[in-house]
């Protein structure tokens, strides 16, 4: 019988300590890792994706296997104002920082699921305050003890959320007659 509660005892506590993911926008966070993922829908055939983000050189230092797109994100400036804020109500961390990040791009039939990862935050020199080669990464910011910090889950998880998915939207440029 005491071997019983014991047992259970130690179930009970493994299990609550056992991290299920949690979800904030397109954000992730399993284990205190971060990433950010989304699934867009396209039209475009796996070769004309990936054409578009290399040729575009929205993917820098790529590698291009099977049906997967992998490398590095050009320097993004966060985009408070297509979000919907103003300086004064964008957290100085995104207005003085932009964002980098590694990327892959898989591709199925109709859709695209982008996957970014080691989320990294430079400094854009616009505020003299900050070292100019401040680099930091984004869990520094975005995560507290337990999860999503109160801050990043007010205007910042919606900046930077919308200004990934503007990134990787992507855009059809008509071919006129030039």
């Amino acid at each position: 019988m005491k071997k019983t509660i014991v047992l259970v005892a130690l179930f009970s506590i493994f299990m609550a300590n056992a991290q299920e993911p949690q979800q904030l926008k397109n954000f992730v966070l399993n284990d205190n890792i971060l990433v950010w993922q989304r699934i867009f829908q396209t039209s475009k055939t796996a070769t004309e994706l990936f054409n578009y983000f290399i040729e575009s050189q929205k993917v820098e230092n790529y590698d291009l296997s099977d049906n997967r797109l992998s490398g590095y994100t050009q320097v993004m400036k966060n985009n408070y104002k297509l979000a919907g804020y103003g300086i004064m109500s964008t957290p100085m961390y995104l207005s003085c920082f932009d964002t980098k990040a590694t990327v892959l791009i898989e591709y199925k039939e109709n859709r695209y699921r982008v996957t970014l990862s080691n989320i990294k935050l430079l400094n854009n020199g616009s505020n003299p305050a900050f070292s100019t080669d401040q680099t930091n990464d984004l869990e520094a910011w975005a995560l507290g003890k337990k999860g999503f910090s109160r801050q990043f889950s007010k205007s910042s998880v919606e900046i930077i959320d919308t200004t990934l998915i503007e990134y990787f939207t992507i855009k059809d440029i008509s071919k006129s007659d030039w």
